[in-house]
């Protein structure tokens, strides 16, 4: 028979897990971005970043649920051409947030994307009540 793991090391294995999936997730993005997104109005950036970590989220492991969670607002920004967005998923054993950052130079009116950071936090990964 098989021992039930622990509240602890379920986190832990999600947090493992989906660290690893941001190492990939932020690889992937700056590619597609580099390659399809060379140049995109300030106010499209934000949008633009949330649909496309949904959606790489989505054909990695959908059974994850990223959502971006102020994707009505539009991501809060401290300056033009800084992005930061947080985004809420699940798995069957924990409930976690996932951070993007998002640096790039603005000239005129379109951004060029210089950097995106995909980061998930183990402070931020919490077991499901049962």
């Amino acid at each position: 028979m098989t021992d039930l793991k622990s509240s602890k090391e379920l986190v832990e294995k999600a947090y493992t897990y989906v660290e690893r999936l941001t190492r990939m997730c932020r690889g992937d993005l700056m590619a597609r971005f580099t390659r399809e997104h060379k140049s995109v109005l300030p106010g499209e950036l934000s949008p633009l970043v949330a649909r496309a970590v949904e959606e790489w989220f989505s054909v990695k492991d959908r059974s994850l649920g990223i959502k971006a969670l102020d994707a009505g607002q539009g991501g809060s920004s401290l300056r033009l051409g800084k992005v930061h967005l947080i985004f809420a998923g699940a798995n069957k054993d924990a409930s976690f947030k996932i951070r993007v950052d998002v640096d790039s130079f603005v000239s005129g009116n379109a951004c060029y994307l210089k950097n995106i950071n995909v980061s998930a936090d183990k402070r931020d990964f919490v077991k499901h009540s049962n």
